[in-house]
């Protein structure tokens, strides 16, 4: 979906994930929230951007939209999930600061959880995390 304008915008999208990974959940729903962090990403972010996912110990499976752009403005991660909240560089953009909180509303809905944390080195890793199917 993203690809095309990753690439007018000399921004590889990479994806790397076990091939065994399994998550129970609605797909559009989770497709939806991908598609807001990715565009979240392609919008603030820098560099490529990485497509990650990982098993936790306590058996849930973690989506990651990784990239090495400026991150958020100091404070800004404990707000980014209110709705109608947006970081001061880009209020005059587009977006009505929506995306993220429709993101952790669909984690909550299926049992998990969405955040955001800084990256070494710079950017950001905005995460998704969802059950796995039990027994898996």
């Amino acid at each position: 979906r993203f690809r095309a304008r990753a690439s007018e915008e000399k921004r590889p999208i990479q994806i790397g994930a076990p091939s065994a990974l399994q998550i129970q959940a609605d797909p559009v729903r989770v497709e939806q929230a991908l598609a807001n962090l990715v565009e979240n990403a392609l919008r603030h972010g820098a560099g490529p951007i990485h497509l990650e996912a990982d098993r936790s110990s306590d058996g849930t499976v973690s989506l990651h939209v990784l990239d090495r752009g400026a991150g958020l403005p100091e404070g800004f991660a404990d707000r980014a999930f209110d709705r109608f909240t947006r970081a001061n560089a880009s209020r005059s953009g587009p977006g009505a600061g929506l995306g993220l909180p429709i993101v952790r509303m669909i984690a909550r809905a299926h049992g998990g959880d969405a955040g955001l944390r800084p990256r070494d080195g710079g950017g950001l890793d905005a995460w998704l995390r969802l059950p796995a199917p039990t027994g898996v």
